[in-house]
Formats: structure tokens, sequence, C-alpha cells
């Protein structure tokens, strides 16, 4: 994910589908202070809940429908996909 920018470290990610690999990494970050995480999934969202204070996972039908001011975020990434091996993918 950094590889593009390695010096650019995001503390505030929106992520657009929770993910195996993403979900996770994000949340490892050491200076993350919030994930906010918008499923439309439920069985994604099942697999990628916790307890980290610092994330927010919403599940929903409709993802635009709960999009915060996107000018509070760091990073927007897209991790999206209607069957796993789409997910797995990205």
């Amino acid at each position: 994910i950094f590889s593009l920018n390695p010096c650019v470290i995001p503390r505030r990610v929106l992520e657009l589908g929770a993910g195996r690999y993403s979900t996770p990494f994000f949340r490892s970050l050491p200076d993350l202070e919030y994930l906010w995480t918008i499923e439309t999934d439920a069985e994604w969202f099942k697999r990628c809940q916790d307890d980290d204070p610092r994330h927010t996972l919403i599940l929903t039908d409709h993802a635009a429908d709960h999009l915060p001011l996107l000018a509070a975020f760091d990073l927007v990434f897209v991790d999206d996909g209607s069957t796993e091996d789409e997910r797995q993918i990205s």
C-alpha cells in the first residue's frame, strides 16, 4: 500500500470495503488515530469485527449513504468486491 510513497503514513483512514489484509494492516499502524470501514457484505462485516477502539466498522446496504466528510481522512482506500475472489485480488 505504501510502496508508492513510504514517507506518508496515514493516521486517519477511510476504508470502503473491509479487507482480509488491508483492515488488519491499517489497525497495525502505530500512529493510527482512527479507521472507518464501511462494509456492505454481512459475512465480511463479521470477519472484520474487532475490539480496537480506533476502528469504526459500519454495515450498510449502500456505502454512499454513510460517507463521512472525506477531508477528515489522510487516505481513502477502496477494497471492495462482491465475491471472495474479487476481494482477494484487492
